[in-house]
């Protein structure tokens, strides 16, 4: 139970030797595409789930901004993917940053929406 204190922080230290900035340069679209998917994919997996719950859209919207903050498991199959040779240092380096911009903007986005509406998700 205690060991993940002890783990975690290596893990972090090893993506992070592994991160390469330049890469992001070589072909900016890459990032811009998986940044993009990223957002969608959870809004829209979000919003798809409308007719099985009962939370209107702004609960919906809430919701999504939330599933955006959420980058360990991402980081984690980035780095597993990476170091078997299944994805380029481009698109590792671009998931990575993706995690990083996703966990960034969550409190822009849904600080506004809960400062409006402080008992939206009661």
């Amino acid at each position: 139970k205690y060991l993940f204190i002890f783990v975690i922080p290596f893990f972090f230290v090893s993506m992070g030797l592994n991160f390469d900035p330049s890469a992001l340069w070589v072909n900016p679209k890459i990032l811009i595409i998986i940044i993009s998917i990223a957002f969608l994919g959870k809004f829209i997996g979000t919003f798809l789930s409308k007719p099985f719950t009962k939370l209107n859209w702004k609960k919906l919207y809430i919701v999504g901004c939330a599933m955006n903050s959420r980058g360990a498991i991402e980081l984690a199959l980035a780095l597993i993917a990476f170091r078997t040779n299944l994805i380029p240092i481009e698109i590792y380096s671009g998931l990575i940053m993706m995690t990083l911009i996703t966990t960034i903007i969550f409190p822009f986005l849904i600080v506004p929406l809960i400062k409006k509406n402080p008992k939206i998700m009661n």
